[in-house]
C-alpha cells in the first residue's frame, strides 16, 4: 500500500517537471496497481479497455474530424464573410465578428484549437489591415476560441459525460445559455474598451453584399441547425450528429466551397486528426487507470470526510473548486486536469449535494480559463505564434475578457439554474 502511495507521488512530480501525462500518470499508476493493488494484468487490461471501447467515446474522432474538415473546405471563410458584413460597422465591431464567428463554429466543432485556428487564419490579416493591433488581435481570437468547449457539441463535454457516466445531450444543453452569455459578456467588453484603444471603425457593409454572402454562407450557417437540431429533435444521438457533421462538412466542403479538391490535403487532415483523437484517447485511458488506483487508496474519501469537515455547501465546494481550476490551468493541459480532478473530486462533489451537470460547466470554464492562463496557456500561445506577437502582450490584452470569463464561472458556480434550467426544462 506504501509503494502505491509513493507511486501516486511521484505520478504528480512527473506531471509537475514537464513528463507527459500518459507516462506520468499511466505508467506509474499501472505499477502502482498491478504490483500493489493486487489487480492481476488481465483483469487491469480487460477493465481498461472496456472503458474506452465506448459509444459515447465514439463521438470525438467523429467531431474532431468535423472540425478539421469545416476548417479546410473553407466552410469557416464564408461564415465569417457573413457574419463580418452584419456587425462591422460598430466600433470594435471586427472583434465582435471574432467573438460571433467562434460562437457559430464552436457549435460545429466543439473543439478550441480547432476555433482558434479556423477564426484565427480568416480574422488575423483583416484585422490588422484595418487598423488593429496584433495584440489586440490575439486576445480577441483566443478569447472567442474558448467558446469553443463551452457552446455545444463540446469535446471535453464529451470526454467529462465518459468519466462521470453522464447523458451527453444533457451536458450539451447545459453548455448552451452560458455559451450564449459569455459571447454577450464578451462583446459588451470589446464595445466598451474599443473606444480606450482606439479601435477604428469599419465601412458598413451594403445590403447587397449581405445577401451575397448570406447565399454563400448558407450552408455552413445551418450546419449547426442540422447538428443540434437533429441532436433535441430526437432524429440522431450525439455520437450520430458528429458522423452527420463529418458527411455534410465534406459534401459541402467538396462541391460548395471546393476547399477539399485536393487528396494531399485530405489525407494530411485525416492523418492530424487521427493523432489527436490518439492523444485524448491516451489520456482518457490514463484517468481510468488513475480512477481505479485512488478509488482503491480510499483518496476520494478522504478529500470528502476533509470537505465535509470544513462544512462547505454545495455552492461553497464549487467555488472552491473554480479556484481550484484556475490555478491548475496556470501549470497544466486541460485534459490532464480533467483526468486528474474528475476521478478524485467527483465523488466528494456529489456526497456535497453538487449535480454533476453543473460540476462539468463549472469544470469547463475552468478548463478554458486555463488555456488563457500563463506559464501554460495553450490557446494563449498558439495565436500568440501565428499572430507573430510575443506571448505576454496577448496575455495583457486578453486579460480583460478573462476576467469576464472568470466571473461569469463564479456565476455558474454560484446559481446552478444558469446550467440546469435548459436541460431540465427540455429533457426533464
Amino acid at each position: 500500500m506504501i509503494g502505491a502511495y509513493i507511486c501516486v507521488v511521484f505520478a504528480f512530480v512527473f506531471i509537475i517537471i514537464g513528463a507527459p501525462t500518459f507516462l506520468g500518470f499511466g505508467l506509474l499508476m499501472s505499477i502502482a496497481a498491478i504490483l500493489f493493488l493486487g489487480l492481476t494484468p488481465e483483469v487491469f487490461a480487460l477493465d481498461l479497455w472496456s472503458n474506452i471501447d465506448s459509444y459515447t467515446l465514439l463521438a470525438l474522432p467523429l467531431f474532431i474530424y468535423a472540425g478539421s474538415l469545416m476548417t479546410e473546405g473553407n466552410s469557416s471563410r464564408y461564415l465569417v464573410d457573413f457574419i463580418n458584413t452584419l456587425v462591422r460597422q460598430f466600433r470594435g465591431g471586427l472583434g465582435m465578428v471574432v467573438i460571433l464567428s467562434c460562437g457559430f463554429f464552436a457549435a460545429m466543432s466543439g473543439s478550441i484549437i480547432a476555433t482558434a485556428a479556423a477564426i484565427g487564419m480568416v480574422m488575423h490579416k483583416m484585422m490588422v489591415e484595418n487598423g488593429y493591433s496584433k495584440e489586440i488581435t490575439g486576445a480577441m481570437i483566443s478569447a472567442g476560441a474558448t467558446l469553443g468547449p463551452i457552446i455545444p457539441p463540446s469535446i471535453w463535454m464529451i470526454i467529462y459525460c465518459e468519466m462521470a457516466e453522464e447523458n451527453v445531450a444533457k451536458m450539451f444543453m447545459a453548455g448552451f445559455l452560458p455559451g450564449v452569455i459569455l459571447m454577450v459578456i464578451f462583446i459588451l467588453i470589446i464595445w466598451l474598451s474599443a473606444a480606450r484603444l482606439g479601435v477604428p471603425k469599419v465601412v458598413p457593409a451594403s445590403w447587397q453584399e449581405r445577401g451575397s454572402s448570406f447565399v454563400k454562407g448558407f450552408p455552413a450557417l445551418i450546419t449547426p441547425l442540422i447538428i443540434l437540431g437533429g441532436i433535441y429533435g430526437g432524429i440522431f444521438t450525439p455520437t450520430e450528429a458528429g458522423a452527420v457533421a463529418c458527411v455534410w462538412a465534406f459534401i459541402i466542403g467538396i462541391f460548395v466551397y471546393k476547399g477539399l479538391n485536393s487528396y494531399q490535403k485530405v489525407f494530411n487532415m485525416s492523418r492530424d486528426a487521427a493523432y489527436v483523437t490518439a492523444n485524448i484517447l491516451l489520456l482518457i485511458a490514463t484517468a481510468v487507470i488513475l480512477g481505479a488506483v485512488i478509488s482503491r487508496l480510499g483518496i476520494p474519501s478522504a478529500i470528502a470526510s476533509f470537505i465535509g469537515g470544513m462544512g462547505l455547501t454545495a455552492t461553497g465546494f464549487l467555488l472552491v473548486f473554480s479556484v481550484l481550476m484556475i490555478l491548475f490551468g496556470m501549470f497544466m493541459e486541460a485534459i490532464c486536469i480533467m483526468v486528474i480532478t474528475v476521478p478524485m473530486l467527483l465523488p466528494t462533489a456529489l456526497a456535497v449535494g453538487v449535480d454533476p451537470i453543473q460540476f462539468g460547466m463549472v469544470l469547463v470554464f475552468g478548463l478554458g480559463v486555463g488555456q488563457l492562463t500563463p506559464p501554460l496557456g495553450i490557446t494563449l500561445f498558439t495565436v500568440a505564434k501565428f499572430t507573430e506577437q510575443p506571448s505576454g502582450g496577448v496575455f495583457k490584452a486578453v486579460t480583460p475578457l478573462t476576467a469576464g470569463m472568470i466571473v461569469l464561472m463564479f456565476v455558474v458556480a454560484i446559481f446552478p439554474q444558469l446550467s440546469l434550467w435548459l436541460p431540465s426544462l427540455w429533457m426533464g
